[in-house]
């Protein structure tokens, strides 16, 4: 087996372009993933390169479940529901991925015709907690449920008119955060309108 040991030195070039003497600063590592010094293609640069390496080793099982029932003809339900687990090994962590994903998800969702013209639907939806990966380490994002309303109305065939309201239990609430920032993403209540013209 090689030795992987790293080793670092800075090396000063001079490049010869034009007549101008330009300083170059290299910083190299040896001997694995070594950085390497390149004049092509222009500019002169650095090549360092990026080596991912997977150590473990995992499993992964999962439920889901969908149903709908029109408890009468006007009104129709749907219900959803997914359970997964993830079981990760050979990591310095236990499970370091297997949280980055909700155990538990549910969603039931109704759509009621109040007449021909007019529709009323709702959506409930449960997320379970995750611990989502970030720059400085890992942020937990609570569980949380969501409730979304709309009315639709529609003209014939050429016209559908919509107004809803998302994220309505909340003013806003977290889902994830950015691997590469420390930054959360929150979703905020939402009002949107839509008009649909069909020639």
């Amino acid at each position: 087996m090689s030795d992987v040991t790293p080793r670092h030195e800075i090396t000063r070039r001079t490049l010869l372009a034009a007549g101008t003497a330009v300083p170059l600063v290299a910083v190299l590592k040896h001997p694995a993933g070594a950085a390497e010094f390149e004049l092509s293609p222009a500019p002169p640069h650095v090549l360092v390169p990026n080596v991912n390496q997977d150590y473990g080793t995992g499993e992964t099982h999962g439920v889901e479940f969908a149903a709908r029932w029109n408890p009468v003809d006007r009104w129709r339900l749907a219900v959803g529901y997914a359970w997964l687990h993830i079981r990760m090994d050979g990591f310095e962590s236990p499970n370091p991925q297997a949280d980055d994903n909700p155990k538990h998800q549910l969603q039931v969702r109704s759509y009621l015709d109040l007449s021909r013209q007019l529709e009323v639907n709702a959506a409930t939806y449960y997320v379970d907690r995750i611990s989502s990966p970030a720059a400085d380490g890992r942020v937990e994002i609570p569980a949380y449920v969501r409730l979304d309303v709309g009315v639709t109305y529609r003209h014939g065939t050429s016209l559908e008119m919509s107004v809803g309201g998302q994220n309505l239990l909340d003013d806003r609430h977290p889902e994830f955060a950015s691997q590469n920032t420390v930054l959360v993403t929150y979703v905020p209540r939402r009002i949107l309108m839509k008009i649909v013209l069909h020639f």
